[in-house]
């Protein structure tokens, strides 16, 4: 994990390899093209708690660089996956913990 971690932060790997779907990912430039299809999902919630499910989405589609016209369409598809129906517009802090784990 650590070496992971290292290559989401820039650190260049020292010894070792990174193997993901077959391809070697232990320099930092090929471990950026591979990133942008990656996420990491801590132990800890990474949920504000004021947002809903639909705004979580909403935001980490921005970040991760969704085209601002495809987003709408790409959050959709993520809660319908997801079948979040009616709860995709509620706080996260009154869903259940199996939802919350969903987001």
């Amino acid at each position: 994990k650590s070496k992971l971690m290292d290559l989401f932060r820039g650190t260049p790997a020292i010894s070792g390899s990174v193997f993901a779907l077959g391809e070697d990912l232990s320099s930092t430039k090929q471990f950026r093209r591979a990133a942008r299809g990656m996420g990491v999902c801590l132990a800890q919630s990474a949920l504000w708690e004021n947002l809903t499910p639909r705004q979580h989405l909403t935001y980490y589609a921005t970040v991760k660089g969704v085209a601002s016209h495809c987003i709408e369409k790409a959050v959709d598809k993520c809660l319908n996956q997801f079948q979040f129906g009616e709860l995709a517009d509620r706080q996260c802090q009154f869903l259940t913990e199996c939802y919350r784990r969903r987001v």
